[in-house]
């Protein structure tokens, strides 16, 4: 079925492990028999790096930041596209939008 699939869809990956993502790449790369990233099948990775880092047991700053997709070699392949307007926002109340704001400074 994986020789099938066209996109990939997953969200909270910065929450992840990148071996996590990387392990996948690999698996994808062996199965279709392709080098090219992911193996040619269209990945979006979704999340916001701003939110939680992975977790690493008892690891200190180093390894948290090196278990981070952004230390991984398929970063060099990644395009960012990022959203610019909150849809959840009606931005005629003014309330919704000093929220808004404040949420973004926390």
């Amino acid at each position: 079925m994986l020789k099938q699939v066209k996109l990939i869809i997953w969200d909270e990956v910065p929450m992840q492990h990148r071996f996590c993502v990387e392990a996948v790449d690999r698996t994808l790369r062996d199965i279709g028999n392709k080098e090219k990233p992911f193996s040619g099948i269209t990945v979006v990775l979704g999340g916001d790096f701003r939110q939680t880092l992975p977790v690493i047991a008892g690891g200190c700053r180093e390894a948290v930041v090196g278990a981070c997709l952004r230390r991984s070699l398929l970063w060099n392949d990644v395009t960012v596209l990022a959203l610019h307007q909150n849809m959840r926002l009606d931005a005629l109340e003014p309330d919704s939008v000093s929220f808004a704001k404040f949420l973004l400074e926390v």
